[in-house]
């Protein structure tokens, strides 16, 4: 393609301005030439009709620039050469100034008629052009937004009124596990929130009701746990000011809460921690003397069985706030992690041995169904301690005979390795109290303990990078009766 603005396209150009008007010129000359035989053959008076469709065939290329050209030369020459005084401008005869009137006439309407349809030509050539590059405009804008959708590491979605997917970008397909065919056009059964009317959930509602913008804390079960996000729901209106619906941005902030949480209950663990140091040590003195005391008052006290009793009874009660002020002191002490490699099944087998030790007498039964490498990088004192706890918990909750499962598998976790394991009894399963409360510090159902194994254990667990979970085994429908604690454990360090 020539270069506009280089010398030899002008001359293309100024050929290309004047071809319509040559044209014109040359429509009049060949009629000019043809009315003598025309005339012979068809009559005199035939000079102004066979001007018309030169007229007509000018105009085509521009009413009133081609075609005004053509009817001025047209007519200057018929009335020059076929009206009479021959060789004149001068019409004197009524007649011929009546004919060179309404030709004159006609022609200028042909060529008005002609510049409104090419003005219409050119308008329609314009919007033609405007809505080609309107909807290149608006492939080049949609093809940037789904640039953005998709390559965004954040859940994006947009749904009608009626709760059905109208957009959603590829995390959210991930978050809800569903392929982008099934999303679109349906309803999410499984909504952040519980739905209280429809598919929408009650935020949603509100954002259809108000028509505002609205930020709100959501969770979701997912396979490696309950996430947290911050979504901000917002409506989406027509041109005419219309919400017809909703999108959501939803970020995950999950390790975020997580964070604040640790944060928050490592400034109280410290608090406790000074405070039950500082109790245990001035105790300890007081503690010890009246340990000595009760052992001189239980020498002096051997011919009285009755006082004996008593004396032990108090020997145990010091014993057990002792081991209430260890446990306090280590639950609230900052946690170090010493990693190596250990074995999953040689860790549940050492917490069940020292379990095992103080269940004589019972009927207990350990059974471990593992699936693959059990080998991870983890402290492995600290992880017998947690499933020391899990064991002895269990086993004190179920009645005899006693069976407790342990099942490992290989899964992963946040996009790297680890494992998910799974110990279940035969006991009578946990109820809505326990499952909510059962993590919490110095809480527990038992007669005697401190409630905090299992605080405990999601301090240690939750320090590796993994997760401690309660359910019952009647939400899975083959399973009759039993409680289970589900571990998340990454294999290697986070």
């Amino acid at each position: 393609m020539s270069d506009p603005g280089r010398p030899e396209s002008f001359p293309r150009g100024i050929l290309g301005a004047i071809s319509p008007y040559l044209t014109a010129v040359t429509l009049v000359g060949v009629v000019f030439w043809l009315r003598l035989p025309i005339e012979k053959w068809a009559g005199a008076g035939a000079s102004p009709v066979l001007y018309l469709p030169a007229v007509t065939l000018a105009a085509w290329y521009g009413g009133l620039g081609p075609g005004f050209l053509a009817m001025t030369l047209g007519g200057f020459l018929w009335v020059y050469f076929d009206i009479e005084p021959h060789g004149s401008f001068y019409i004197p005869s009524g007649t011929d100034r009546f004919r060179v009137i309404v030709v004159t006439i006609e022609s200028l309407l042909i060529c008005i008629l002609m510049e409104f349809l090419h003005a219409s030509r050119r308008k329609a050539d314009r919007n033609a052009q405007e809505a080609e590059q309107f909807r290149a405009s608006a492939s080049r804008n949609e093809s940037r937004l789904r640039a953005i959708l998709q390559n965004s590491l954040t859940p994006i979605w947009m749904k009608d009124d009626e709760g059905r997917y109208l957009l959603v970008n590829q995390p959210y397909e991930a978050l809800i596990r569903r392929r982008r065919d099934e999303p679109t056009g349906s309803t999410d059964s499984v909504p952040f929130l519980p739905a209280v009317t429809g598919p929408l959930s009650v935020s949603e509602r509100a954002i259809l009701d108000r028509g505002e913008a609205i930020e709100i804390e959501e969770s979701l079960d997912l396979d490696d746990g309950t996430h947290t996000f911050l979504s901000v729901k917002f409506p989406m209106r027509d041109e005419t000011g219309t919400i017809f619906a909703i999108g959501g941005i939803s970020t995950d902030i999950t390790d975020l809460k997580l964070a604040q949480r640790r944060a928050v209950q490592a400034e109280r663990l410290a608090a406790i921690g000074q405070m039950v140091t500082g109790l245990a040590h001035e105790s300890r003195n007081a503690i010890q003397r009246s340990q000595a005391c009760l052992e001189m008052l239980r020498f002096r006290s051997e011919d009285r069985p009755d006082s004996l009793d008593l004396i032990a009874g108090i020997q145990d009660a010091q014993d057990d706030l002792q081991r209430l002020y260890e446990e306090v002191r280590t639950y609230a002490a900052t946690l170090v992690l010493v990693r190596r490699e250990g074995s999953i099944r040689s860790m549940i087998w050492e917490a069940w041995s020292q379990v095992e030790w103080s269940l004589k007498g019972r009927q207990t039964r350990l059974i471990e169904r593992g699936v693959g490498d059990d080998c991870c990088r983890v402290d492995v004192r600290r992880m017998v301690q947690v499933f020391r706890n899990l064991l002895d918990n269990s086993v004190e909750a179920c009645h005899d005979p006693v069976e407790v499962t342990i099942e490992w598998s290989s899964v992963t976790i946040k996009g790297r390795p680890g494992f998910q394991l799974i110990l279940s009894d035969n006991g009578p399963g946990f109820s809505m109290e326990q499952r909510r409360n059962l993590f919490e510090p110095f809480y527990t159902t038992k007669t005697q303990g401190t409630g905090l194994g299992m605080a405990i254990a999601r301090r240690i667990v939750e320090a590796h990078g993994g997760s401690i979970t309660a359910r019952d085994l009647d939400d899975d429908p083959s399973s009759a009766v039993g409680a289970a604690i589900v571990i998340l454990l990454p294999r290697d360090e986070t």
